[in-house]
């Protein structure tokens, strides 16, 4: 029961924000696409990009609850069927509809976990058991969390942002975009210890 009222409350809290997340970029389409990509000429991206929040942590609450039980195969499932097929749908988004089509593709990896988890969610026994409400004492304690959490998730992309930003003003595209791959070479790298922290540790915890 300490279980189903924990889930119960991080569900309702995530389902909460996600729903906020999407009427925000619902209703202030246009000064998020002038914001993120200099004109607002893309405005329909940003509702788009509030679907796959939402998407994603439908993926990333379903792997959070396999986890936490100890059922690593549910994870190792939902992450090969989704990121692998994945890859035909990002490379038919960029090569059909070119920049827009990569910001598409960077949303359906960032979302794709959520389609094979909805399947599994919807077959678990689970899921008569639990009800979306928000519990006190859990959501005191999901909220301590969150502020850490997003603190952490927020920093580094803006400060890569700023700094990607000040590179190409100064040194140009060329020597940019080395340095944004070194980023993600590194990134890659400790993804692996920082996917297991997420993933499995955590939940458990």
């Amino acid at each position: 029961r300490v279980m189903l009222r924990f889930i119960e409350s991080a569900l309702a809290l995530g389902f909460s924000v996600s729903g906020v997340v999407f009427l925000v970029s619902l209703f202030a389409a246009e000064p998020i696409a002038r914001a993120l990509f200099g004109t607002a000429t893309l405005f329909w991206l940003s509702p788009v990009l509030g679907i796959a929040h939402l998407i994603c942590f439908l993926g990333t609450a379903t792997i959070a609850i396999a986890n936490g039980n100890q059922r690593s195969d549910i994870f190792a499932a939902i992450s090969i069927i989704a990121y692998v097929g994945c890859i035909p749908v990002a490379y038919l988004l960029i090569e059909r509809f070119g920049f827009t089509g990569s910001a598409m593709a960077l949303m359906a990896m960032t979302g794709c976990t959520g389609i094979p988890a909805l399947w599994v969610a919807l077959r678990s026994p689970l899921r008569r058991a639990v009800k979306r409400r928000f519990h006190r004492t859990e959501m005191h304690m999901l909220l301590r969390f969150s502020v850490m959490a997003f603190a952490s998730a927020a920093a580094f992309p803006l400060a890569e942002i700023l700094i990607r930003t000040a590179l190409t003003s100064k040194l140009g595209l060329v020597d940019a975009g080395i340095w944004q791959a070194s980023i993600r070479l590194s990134g890659a790298i400790l993804g692996f210890y920082t996917v297991f922290l997420a993933t499995s540790y955590m939940p458990r915890l």
